[in-house]
C-alpha cells in the first residue's frame, strides 16, 4: 500500500471513530498524526483524546489497512481501547503490565524528550512499555507518569516495577547457536548441520521464548542473568577461565553471545555487525552497529563506538 492509500485509510478510519464511537458531544476528540516509531520509522496513528484526562491513546492503522475495511479497522480499534481502558488510567491496574526494553539511544533521540528512560551504554537506554496483551503494547509517556501519581523517582519506580514483570511475561531463552538452526531445518537434515557444532567462533542465542524483543534479556534482574549465562558457557566449554563474552547486538529481538577469544576481535566484530545491519536487517528491528562485553568483574559495557548515520 502507497504512502498516500495508507493516508486516506487513517483518514477513513478516524472520520468512522469520530462519528459512530468517540463522538464530540461527549468530550472525545480524534486526531491523526504521523508518528515516528522505534529507529524512526513513520506510523500512521490515530489519537484518541479523552474526556478529563491528559492522555491519549494512540492506535496505528498500518496493519489494519493490510486486512481490515476502514470500517471494520476503526471497529477493532474501538474494542481495543475499551478492553485497556482501565489498564491506561489506573497506575494500579497498569502496575503488574509495566515491562521495559532496550533500543538505540541515537535513533530514539527524540524519545528521551518525552518519556522516561534509563541510559545503559552510550550506545542503548532503556524504555518503558505497559504489555496490554501479547499483541498490544503502548509506549509510557511522561503524561502517563503524571496521571498516574508519579512525580519522584520516576524511572527508578518504572525499573523496579518492570524488572519484576518483564522476564516474568517474556522469559528468557538462551540456546547455542547449533540449536537454533536445527529449529529452523527438518529433523531429517540434522546431520547435515553437525558442522554447526563447531562454529568458529562458537555462539550462543539469547532471546525471549516468543523471540520478540528479545535483546531486552540483556537487562534481567539488573544484569544477573549474563551472569549466569557466562557460568553456562564456562560449563559447556568445562573452562572456568572464560571470563568474558562478546555481545552482538544482532537485533531488537536477539543478541549473539561469543566467548571471547585471542583470535577474536571486537573489531571484526563490529565490522560484520555493521555489514549485517546495513545489508540483513530491517531498520525497525536495528539495535545498534557498536558491540558489548560482559565481564565477570566489570559486567557490562560498550566496547566499539562507531557512530551510525541517522536519517530523519
Amino acid at each position: 500500500m502507497t504512502e498516500q492509500e495508507l493516508k486516506q485509510f487513517q483518514e477513513d478510519v478516524a472520520a468512522i471513530l469520530k462519528r459512530d464511537y468517540f463522538p464530540e458531544s461527549e468530550g472525545y476528540s480524534i486526531h491523526t498524526q504521523l508518528v515516528r516509531k522505534n529507529n524512526n520509522v513513520k506510523k500512521y496513528g490515530i489519537t484518541i483524546g479523552v474526556p478529563d484526562s491528559r492522555v491519549a491513546p494512540n492506535f496505528y492503522v498500518d496493519d489494519y489497512a493490510v486486512t481490515h475495511t476502514p470500517e471494520a479497522a476503526a471497529e477493532a480499534i474501538f474494542r481495543n481501547y475499551q478492553a485497556h481502558k482501565n489498564q491506561l488510567f489506573d497506575y494500579e491496574q497498569a502496575k503488574d503490565l509495566i515491562t521495559y526494553r532496550v533500543v538505540n539511544r541515537q535513533r530514539n533521540s527524540d524519545i528521551e524528550a518525552s518519556c522516561p528512560t534509563i541510559p545503559i551504554a552510550p550506545d542503548l537506554m532503556m524504555i518503558f512499555y505497559l504489555q496490554l496483551d501479547r499483541e498490544a503494547s503502548c509506549l509510557i509517556k511522561n503524561d502517563f507518569c503524571t496521571m498516574w501519581g508519579l512525580t519522584e523517582n520516576i524511572e527508578k519506580t518504572l525499573f523496579t516495577q518492570a524488572d519484576i514483570n518483564t522476564e516474568k511475561l517474556k522469559p528468557a531463552s538462551l540456546k547455542t547457536m547449533s540449536a537454533v538452526l536445527k529449529e529452523m531445518v527438518p529433523e531429517s537434515m540434522w546431520d547435515e548441520m553437525e558442522l554447526a557444532d563447531n562454529l568458529t567462533p562458537p555462539m550462543y542465542v539469547l532471546t525471549t521464548e516468543d523471540k520478540v524483543y528479545g535483546a531486552t534479556t540483556i537487562l534481567y534482574r539488573n544484569g544477573q542473568l549474563l551472569k549466569e549465562c557466562l557460568e553456562r558457557i564456562q560449563n559447556d566449554y568445562n573452562n572456568p577461565s572464560i571470563t568474558d563474552f562478546y555481545i552482538i547486538p544482532s537485533s531488537t529481538h536477539e543478541v549473539l553471545l561469543v566467548p571471547a577469544t585471542d583470535d577474536i576481535t571486537k573489531e571484526n566484530l563490529q565490522a560484520m555487525c555493521q555489514e549485517v545491519n546495513s545489508t540483513q536487517v530491517d531498520i525497525t528491528d536495528q539495535l545498534s552497529d557498536n558491540i558489548f562485553q560482559y565481564n565477570q568483574d566489570d559486567g557490562f559495557q560498550q566496547i566499539t563506538f562507531y557512530q551510525q548515520e541517522i536519517t530523519r
